[in-house]
């Protein structure tokens, strides 16, 4: 709207706006609003008397700028997946203030519009224009921006030998990669025969083209390995067979004696004989059992040994005197004399040796005499006397 006035009249019969656009009006007030843009020509006719004797036209000009504000996508894009880039600008050119709602709240002052959509949904974004003599005007247009598809592929394990079917969902078409074992790589649901644990994406596009991926990993059983190795002792002796293996749930020992456990990873053995020791595992998925053996050699030598000294100081080296030898199946009495004769410590226990205390007391440096007898596992009698030396 544009106000006319007319002021400080002097000999004016009448007046006339012609406003230029066909409007006219005879008031000396009036508000006036032009509906088409462009350069118009107002005139003011100022009237003498009835007859038009002394009329005076005064002539002016008003330029009408194009205010019509026009929504432009820099690429074409109105819509999206996300996150989404809109970016905008206003056609119009007379514009000189601007103001941007992105319809999520957010709101620029700038001629163009950058902005970012991480949310899917219908947006307006509505753009409002104006000058600097007050003219507004407002356009709108819809931003559509569409959610990935959700890709769900879960992982699985499978025995080796098999084959198994890869299945996603969530899109419309689908690539797998790598294509390695696969019989397809453009279809949701491709088989697969694996020789070893692989780690598949799989790219799906829906029906807006917009994209995602997801991962499945397809772990492959393996047999079970068991590194058992054939081995010898001497008779009396124990060793250890170790079978242990992170895959493996499952342990059967055989023969059940002579052994500490028979459904242990690790089992140990004393045979009296030449004895050969299976173990049966199962992997933790179930999918092989597979039996593995060990020969153990037996040895049949058979002595009766202690030492010459020992330092019973608590230093945890060479404190206590034991019985040793080797093929000793039981230990028929080992006992211990000082210079007195007197008896200072006795057992009958192959475990059990001399810390060198008697009756509680701490003995000093000094020789003492042992006997001792065992019984070999060839049902033989051994014995030994000697003297052995407490040392601090």
């Amino acid at each position: 709207d544009i106000t006319f006035i007319a002021e400080n009249k002097k000999d004016v019969f009448g007046l006339q706006w012609i406003f230029g656009d066909g409007a006219v009006a005879e008031t000396d007030t009036v508000i006036h609003a032009y509906n088409d843009m462009g350069l118009v020509r107002p005139v003011l006719l100022l009237k003498s008397d009835n007859f038009g004797t002394c009329d005076i036209y005064l002539n002016d000009s008003i330029y009408i700028p194009e205010l019509v504000p026009e929504i432009i996508s820099t690429d074409n894009l109105f819509s999206g997946c996300t996150p989404f880039e809109f970016n905008a600008y206003n056609n119009c050119n007379d514009a000189d203030i601007w103001f941007w709602d992105s319809g999520d709240d957010t709101y620029s002052e700038n001629s163009y519009l950058n902005h970012i959509y991480n949310t899917p949904g219908l947006y307006n974004v509505r753009l409002i224009i104006s000058n600097t003599f007050g003219c507004t005007d407002t356009s709108d247009v819809s931003v559509e921006v569409y959610g990935l598809p959700n890709i769900y592929a879960r992982d699985t394990l499978i025995c080796r030998g098999d084959e198994i079917q890869l299945i996603a969902n969530g899109a419309e078409n689908y690539e797998w990669y790598p294509k390695t074992y696969l019989n397809e790589q453009d279809e949701n649901a491709p088989l697969s025969k694996p020789d070893s644990s692989i780690t598949y994406q799989v790219i799906g596009t829906d029906v807006n083209g917009c994209i995602n991926s997801a991962e499945k990993t397809v772990r492959v059983q393996q047999e079970p390995y068991v590194n058992l190795k054939d081995t010898s002792i001497v008779i009396g002796e124990q060793v250890t067979l170790d079978a242990y293996s992170k895959d493996i749930g499952i342990y059967e020992w055989f023969p059940n004696y002579n052994i500490s456990c028979t459904d242990c990873p690790s089992a140990v053995v004393n045979p009296s004989e030449q004895t050969n020791y299976e173990v049966t595992v199962t992997d933790t998925a179930g999918c092989f059992t597979i039996t593995y053996d060990a020969n153990i050699d037996i040895e049949e030598k058979y002595s009766l040994d202690l030492p010459n000294a020992f330092t019973p100081d608590g230093d945890g080296i060479n404190d206590v005197l034991y019985v040793r030898g080797w093929g000793i199946a039981e230990l028929v009495s080992f006992e211990i004399f000082n210079r007195y004769g007197e008896l200072v410590f006795q057992t009958n226990d192959i475990n059990e040796g001399w810390n060198g205390n008697y009756k509680n007391k701490k003995q000093g440096i000094e020789t003492f005499t042992y006997s001792v007898t065992v019984k070999t596992y060839d049902n033989q009698l051994i014995s030994k006397r000697g003297t052995v030396k407490l040392l601090k």
